[in-house]
């Protein structure tokens, strides 16, 4: 039967960083007096940085931080300090960098890898978003763990090769064949593991001929990165776009501005990029931005990949990986 949505609630006032940290050392990556904590971030992050650490500190950690000042510095393992290396795995490492710093150019994407835990580093590893809004990473952070919980578990026995078929309210009527479904982790409470915070996906690689129907994006278009430039940050859509799909190509692209600048992006470049190639399905209790960071976390949302295939397993190559979201999706997931 497929599984019915309901969106996000109306805008309430953003939480508190002490609410949201709060849960974050309880319910994404738990923390207790016998724990040693490290704290690492950078001078835009820092106030948030402090407020954490002052946390684990009245809970009676051992908590240390390290702060990287330079924004443009060629960082290495030569600039952690030997007590972050020394860290066991029951240990809690969080990393709160900000977007300006986070880049492969200073080093500290390399580092400080989001979505796994750093090869040298030996403790449990909590890596926070840095290129979402402050308000959805705080949302995010004050979602209830039974949320992600039961979103993620409700996909998660479903076996390779599923039909899908997703509708919703503004026009999306599409069925594909997709693979395993597998998560983003969010959740740090065993030993040397690690998480993605605030929680973000579970997702499924489609198989890459097999969608067939109609996408409307009517919550947000992703960010057109090709090669690494962005050619147009789009967002929310007045109009919401209409992608016609066929054997898992888009065929065609409808719907004011967005559309007319999505389909000359799209026909400009090797036809794979116009593949479908992922069904997302957020976890986090977060307001739409705009900016498909955060959109595509949202409960109650799901989002299309488009382009590159390669990061689920496939071999659909393509220069770009557009995501667009939708609102109040239906999905039902059938055994072929």
């Amino acid at each position: 039967m497929p599984e019915e949505f309901y969106g996000s609630e109306p805008e309430a006032p953003a939480p508190s960083w002490e609410r949201a940290l709060e849960n974050t050392i309880k319910a994404w990556c738990p923390v207790s007096e016998e724990d040693r904590v490290a704290v690492v971030t950078d001078a835009e992050r820092l106030p948030m940085a402090q407020a954490l650490s002052g946390l684990c500190e009245e809970l009676g950690c051992d908590t240390g931080m390290l702060v990287f000042r330079q924004k443009d510095a060629q960082y290495s393992t030569v600039d952690i300090d030997e007590e972050l290396l020394e860290l066991g795995p029951m240990d809690a490492t969080f990393v709160l960098l900000s977007g300006d710093y986070y880049s492969a150019v200073n080093g500290l994407a390399r580092l400080f890898p989001a979505l796994r835990r750093p090869g040298w580093l030996n403790s449990r590893y909590a890596f926070f978003r840095s290129n979402i809004p402050d308000r959805a990473l705080l949302e995010g952070l004050c979602t209830s763990r039974a949320v992600p919980d039961r979103i993620a578990g409700m996909y998660a026995s479903h076996a390779g090769g599923d039909m899908l078929h997703v509708e919703a309210p503004g026009g999306t009527d599409i069925r594909a064949a997709a693979g395993d479904f597998k998560v983003l982790p969010y959740i740090a409470d065993s030993p040397a593991a690690n998480c993605f915070l605030p929680p973000s996906e579970t997702y499924a690689a489609l198989e890459e001929t097999s969608a067939n129907g109609v996408i409307v994006a009517d919550l947000t278009v992703g960010e057109f990165v090709c090669d690494g430039q962005l050619l147009e940050a789009f967002g929310r859509p007045d109009v919401p776009v209409r992608l016609m799909v066929e054997d898992g190509l888009i065929v065609a692209v409808e719907g004011g501005s967005f559309a007319g600048s999505l389909r000359e992006l799209l026909w400009a470049l090797p036809v794979d990029a116009r593949r479908v190639v992922e069904l997302g399905i957020g976890l986090a209790a977060i307001s739409p931005t705009g900016r498909i960071g955060a959109d595509e976390c949202i409960a109650g949302t799901c989002h299309f990949g488009i382009g590159d295939n390669r990061f689920y397993g496939g071999k659909n190559v393509a220069p770009i990986h557009l995501d667009v979201v939708l609102d109040r999706p239906s999905i039902g997931l059938y055994p072929l």
